[in-house]
């Protein structure tokens, strides 16, 4: 037949199917209408079942699972236990594919078999379906049949059928347009490979359809099979057919894969290899590979994942091999993305789904692992261990796998943030495929996962019992696994990256092992349908019951794409954008009929249109969408068509630019010592970090930077002008052996300088108050008390002209949550004492994280508010020179949390100062136990010389156990007695399983998660969640200032911490967060792109400077194991710096406040600015504010530490000020 009348066939065929579209409202029945415009688009009603709803009744939304009995679908993808006993990767499934392959109008199904026939069923119309395997020449047996793709591979506009094996190769039918199929011999496909999931795309942009397979080996170290292994050069090492499949590293049997392979298509269907090694492959350094990486892969999808038009690639690859993300280079060329972008990866990935899932114009992406959601499979399954340099044998240091899901949201420069905890879909049990669908059509996509496994191979009870026998012996066989049947699940998209799971309310709960999924309209109504194959039980066929408004949109692409694959179709409605692309395979073993639904979710009267980015480079654009159609939009020719293009980047500056003169100044992280380890709390307590400092040393009118080292000395980087810092002096004394320093500014004996403590990592030996002075000496002001000690602040806290210090008290190494006293200071002629008249109430501050004297109440003295570790914000209130802890009064009694920095900004610019606390943020581990009570119990008695520590959780009505038995079973030497199994020990609540040692345990308790704004308003505190992004990290150091000198309070977060265990992992999606107050207690984000900073990571002190003396306050950061970063402020709006000179006692003074006077008024408008020492994260801000100048006269009221109020007036033209103390 020839191309010409293949063609007249298929457009016979789709008018047909169009016309017999039924548009049916309220039970009545009109024509079709179809519309066509310069043979661009055709806009067809669609068959919407549309029942009367009254006035606020909720639409339906959701699905309804319709039997095989009713549709005619009887499909069950079989498989015995002797095949999988021959090989355990059979158990992995098989595929299902949709589409229309009659070109009949309507969408029909093949669902893949791993044993016996795979079936193809065709759509007769109302949800009724008939198989056509045989009539369709598909009916001969291949044998473990495992991906499937609907796809016009030869570019007739038919869609070919494309099948995976297991041992046998890749399959392509080619379809003749007369309803049948018939095998193409295509020598390349075929391969003795473990073949999975087809991904399709124009890879090389020719114009047709290329073709990735990946490849997971036949066998697994499950599998029953007889390895040899030899005594090479004195290691033993596999040898013979497994000697690439399998490694002997460090005494243990580690599998690897096949190489997956990438085809190029001839435009007849024809696949031709591309070679590993040629050129077309290029490493993260874009060095060409040598071969193809042995990885064992599960699935893979191409998407345009950077919007630059070109298809790459994200390969989802098992156990320690790990993922790859391969960049378009163009003329299919790819190169792996580099290391930075993506941080940690998932370790047992299966499927991956990336879409616009926070509609912010970037694709993100989700890549599904096997962590279970319920507390008894927490327990009872086993936490796969991190992987090994040697085991991957890559570097893996930067991007450790975790046992859990992934999901990354696109940031700006081709970064992602991981953030899967905070979106709550870290876990989903053992999971096959993630799919993003607008299920409720708001706009949204929603993800729905199928899940289970014949058998729950990580169950450590019975891998215990196997463990006691002989592999493969006749004992060890007859212990089996226990089926895994979980149900499926649904999350639905709340907006700002929050899912919520909504699978039993939106009937998608089924327990079968649910392999495959893909997604089709198969009954024309324009919303997407289910279809799952499941593993030994019938197919799952769902119809989606959602009857919001949509449209449906198909492609016509020119011949070698009849598909569209790869275009990007976007809906946009006023300022509300929603974009997908058309995909071809991709999905786990899988492929979705290439049809994309969007939501309506604005008036009718508003203007919406449709663009289509084609693969080709055009662009189509569609005017005045209507609700309810499907759209089948022509690929233009390029003589009348727009070439798709990004535009100009935005080239403005950035608020800040990093000085490269100071960057990555000496620094040193301090490495843990065994001997203080905490077998049980997994928190390595080196990673707290270190601070900086801001101070005029040299007393040149500039200041200098002070920077902790460390394990270093810490160190004076003088500033020499001209954004030139010298490093001038160390300082040995200031070498913190335990990594946590804390700076404060205090002048001693008329001595200007730095207060620091210098502290030993043994918690026995006793620590030193170190005053670092000017000249450069050094002098121990009084020695501490043994133990551990954080952040410092100075005031004067009882009005006798001097400076008074507070020391934090923390928990020493391998002790905690057990923490030294704090510390109040009393200066005493330049000598400081304990303040006795305060010593009991300060003393019960422990693991103090944060502290700051403000003038919280406004009363004229100082009063003192700490942030805890496991604990309380606690507000201290000076009454005459005395503490008195009101939290209760204040409103803040439930604001428990795993608190780090705290600063005080008027963000609401009522006069009276809030504060910003950094917490653990909501994006770590505790989220995915699903509560927001957490408690760690800690005893002191039970092992000499060790603190140990249980965590557990709220869950309805018990506290429950987080700590597995394994941490238990550490200290509780009759575990094994106590516990009969894990399944035991799971079902055990927290008071059953401390049993007899409960009343040795004391325990803190939590409640707050959150990185928060704290409103003091004049009926207590309203406590703000900062914007989402600054909750995707933990936060350490906040620094409150004026940054773009637009008269409001803003606000950088030092972010991150590698906890240096596999269980917490990394939890580093933070850049360094700038926001950007309003003047009303608001703070937004702004992406890197703007702020200028971006650190990749941990970072820990900040502080505050305008040292170039410009009117803006640029900008410290200390990144751990790189030493400080210095931001320069290059906003166009300049201000006034104000400096402050009172007596020698107090030469900065300390504890004044700041407000600028409304000349016309006489009032005070603008944020009240405090003078402090000790703020942020154990660093000192300079001792100077800057204020947005108006751009005309304006003065300042002072309120001094002495109590005297001044009004100064400032006039138009200059950058800084000093005012003088009355």
């Amino acid at each position: 037949m020839s191309y010409k009348r293949r063609r007249l066939e298929l457009n016979i065929s789709v008018l047909y199917g169009i016309l017999q579209l039924v548009f049916i409202d309220n039970g009545s029945t009109a024509q079709p209408s179809t519309a066509l415009t310069s043979s661009a688009f055709e806009s067809t009603a669609l068959a919407i079942n549309s029942p009367r709803v009254k006035k606020n009744q909720t639409l339906p939304q959701g699905f309804d699972l319709k039997s095989g009995a009713a549709t005619g679908i009887t499909f069950t993808n079989r498989l015995n236990t002797d095949l999988s006993e021959k090989s355990f990767n059979l158990l992995n499934g098989s595929g299902v594919t949709l589409g229309d392959y009659d070109g009949d109008g309507r969408c029909d199904v093949f669902l893949a078999a791993m044993s016996g026939k795979n079936k193809l069923f065709r759509n007769l119309g109302n949800w009724k379906f008939k198989e056509t395997t045989r009539e369709a020449g598909l009916d001969r047996i291949i044998p473990y049949s495992s991906g499937a793709v609907f796809e016009d591979i030869d570019g007739d506009g038919w869609l070919d059928l494309i099948i995976s094996t297991f041992g046998s190769g890749v399959r392509t039918y080619l379809n003749s347009g007369n309803s049948r199929f018939k095998l193409l011999g295509n020598p390349a496909l075929e391969s003795p490979f473990g073949s999975a999931t087809l991904a399709l795309a124009d890879g090389d942009g020719d114009g047709d359809i290329d073709l990735y397979v990946t490849n997971y080996g036949l066998h697994t170290i499950q599998t029953k099979l007889k390895l040899r292994i030899r005594t090479v050069r004195g290691k033993p090492r596999v040898v013979g057919r497994y000697r690439d499949y399998y490694k002997i590293i460090n005494g243990k049997l580690v599998e690897y894969g096949e190489p997956d392979a990438l085809f190029l298509n001839n435009g007849q269907g024809i696949f031709e290899p591309v070679s590993w090694s040629g050129g077309t492959f290029s490493d993260e350094e874009g060095k060409p590979l040598a071969h193809g990486y042995r990885d064992l892969g599960l699935s893979a999808m191409f998407r345009d994942m950077n919007h630059d038009g070109l298809p790459d690639l994200y390969v989802c690859n098992d156990f320690q091999t790990p993922d790859r993300l391969w960049i378009n280079q163009g003329f299919g060329k790819f190169r792996l993305i580099k290391r930075s972008a993506i941080k940690v990866s998932s370790y047992s990935s299966m499927g991956v789904d990336v879409g616009d899932l926070n509609r912010d114009g970037m694709d993100d992406f989700m890549v599904v692992d096997m962590l279970s959601r319920t507390h008894r499979l927490k327990m009872t399954q086993r936490v796969e261990a991190a992987p090994s340099i040697q085991t991957t044998g890559e570097q893996i240091w930067d991007r450790p796998q975790v046992s859990r899901n992934t999901v990354y949201v696109s940031e700006d420069h081709g970064q992602y943030a991981e953030v899967a905890h905070y979106a709550g879909l870290s876990a989903t049990e053992w999971s096959w495929a993630p799919v993003f669908m607008d299920v409720d059509l708001d706009g949204y996509e929603d993800i729905l996962i199928g899940n289970g496994h014949a058998q729950d191979n990580l169950d450590k009870d019975t891998l215990q019992s196997r463990s006691q026998f002989p592999n493969d012996s006749p004992q060890q066989l007859a212990i089996a696994f226990p089926a895994l049947k979980t149900p499926n699940l649904a999350f639905r998209n709340m907006g700002q990256m929050r899912f919520k799971e909504t699978g039993s309310a939106w009937g998608f709960e089924s327990n079968q092992v649910s392999n495959a999924i893909a997604l089709g309209d198969l009954d024309n109504d324009g919303d997407q349908d289910v279809v799952i194959n499941c593993l030994n039980a019938p197919a799952l066929v769902y119809e989606n019951i959602s009857q919001r408004a949509r449209v449906a949109v198909r492609l016509k692409g020119r011949p070698g794409n009849t598909r569209g694959i790869g275009a990007r179709i976007s809906l946009i409605e006023a300022a509300f954008t929603q974009s997908q692309e058309i995909i071809g395979g991709g999905r786990y073993l899988s492929g979705d009929q290439a049809q994309r639904t969007f939501a309506l979710t604005r008036p009718s009267n508003e203007k919406k249109r449709i663009e289509v980015r084609w693969r080709s480079g055009l662009l189509s654009t569609i005017q005045g969408i209507e609700a309810n159609h499907l759209y089948v939009i022509h690929e233009p020719e390029s003589s009348v068509a727009k070439r798709q293009g990004e535009g100009p980047k935005d080239a403005r500056a950035t608020l800040f630019r990093e000085v490269s003169s100071v960057n990555k100044q000496h620094h040193a992280t301090v490495k843990p010592d065994s001997r203080q380890s905490q077998p049980t709390w997994p928190l390595d307590r080196s990673t707290l970090g270190e601070a900086l400092a801001w101070i005029d040393m040299d007393t040149d009118g500039d200041e200098d930077l002070a920077v902790s080292g460390g394990s270093k000395a810490s160190a004076w980087l003088t500033n020499k002008g001209k954004e030139n810092f010298e490093n001038k002096i160390e300082r040995k004394g200031m070498k913190s052996r335990s990594g946590e320093s804390s700076f404060a500014s205090a002048t001693l004996n008329n001595s200007p300088g730095l207060l620091a403590v210098s502290q030993q990592s043994d918690p026995t030996a006793a620590n030193a108050l170190i005053h670092w002075m000017a000249d450069g000496a050094e002098k121990e002001i009084t020695k501490l008390p043994a133990g551990a000690y954080g952040p410092l602040a100075v005031s004067d806290v009882d009005n006798d002209g001097d400076l008074d210090l507070f020391v934090g008290g923390q928990s020493p190494w391998g002790n905690f949550p057990v923490s030294s006293d704090s510390l109040l200071l009393k200066n005493e002629h330049g000598d400081f004492e304990v303040d006795e008249t305060n010593a009991t109430s300060i003393s019960r501050l422990h693991n103090i994280q944060g502290a700051i004297f403000c003038d919280w109440d406004l009363d004229g003295d100082s009063d003192l508010i700490t942030s805890s570790e496991w604990g309380k914000i606690r507000w201290l209130i000076n009454e005459k020179g005395t503490f008195n802890e009101q939290n209760k009064g204040i409103g803040s009694e439930k604001f428990r949390g795993i608190w780090q920095g705290l600063a005080s900004g008027d963000f609401n610019e009522d006069g009276r100062p809030d504060l910003v606390v950094c917490n653990r943020g909501e994006n770590t581990q505790w989220a995915q136990w699903r509560t927001d009570r957490f408690r760690l119990y800690y005893s002191k008695t039970i092992r000499k010389h060790e603190t140990i520590t249980f965590r557990s959780y709220f869950n309805r009505d018990q506290w429950l156990p987080i700590s597995p038995l394994e941490d238990v079973s550490t200290w509780l030497t009759d575990a094994n007695m106590r516990f009969a199994s894990h399944a035991d020990y799971a079902s055990r609540s927290q008071e059953e399983i401390l049993g007899d040692f409960l009343h040795e345990f004391e325990y803190l308790e939590i409640d707050t998660l959150e990185t928060v704004i704290l409103l003091n308003l004049p009926n207590g505190i309203e406590k703000v969640a900062l914007n989402p992004v600054a909750q995707w990290a933990p936060c350490f150091g906040p620094t409150v200032a004026d940054f773009n000198n637009d008269g409001h309070e803003d606000v950088f977060l030092s972010q991150n911490l590698d906890t240096g265990n596999h269980e917490w992992g990394r939890m580093d999606a933070g850049h360094g967060l700038l926001l950007l107050g309003d003047g009303e207690g608001s703070l937004n984000a702004i992406p890197s792109t703007a702020s200028g900073i971006r650190l990749k990571n941990e970072q820990r002190g900040t502080a505050t400077a305008d040292f170039n003396q410009d009117g803006k306050m640029d900008l410290a950061v200390l990144e751990r194991g790189e030493g400080a970063h210095l931001f320069v402020n290059q906003t166009e709006h300049t201000g006034v710096t104000v400096s402050l000179e009172g007596p020698s006692a107090n030469p900065h003074c300390i504890g004044a406040r700041l407000q600028k006077i409304n000349l016309q008024t006489g009032n005070v408008y603008g944020p009240a600015k405090e003078i402090q020492s000790g703020s942020g994260y154990r660093s000192l801000n300079a001792l100077k504010h800057v204020f947005a100048h108006p751009g005309k006269p304006f003065q300042i009221q002072v309120t001094w530490p002495n109590g005297k109020i001044s009004r100064h007036s400032i006039p138009s033209g200059i950058t800084k000020v000093t005012l003088q103390q009355p």
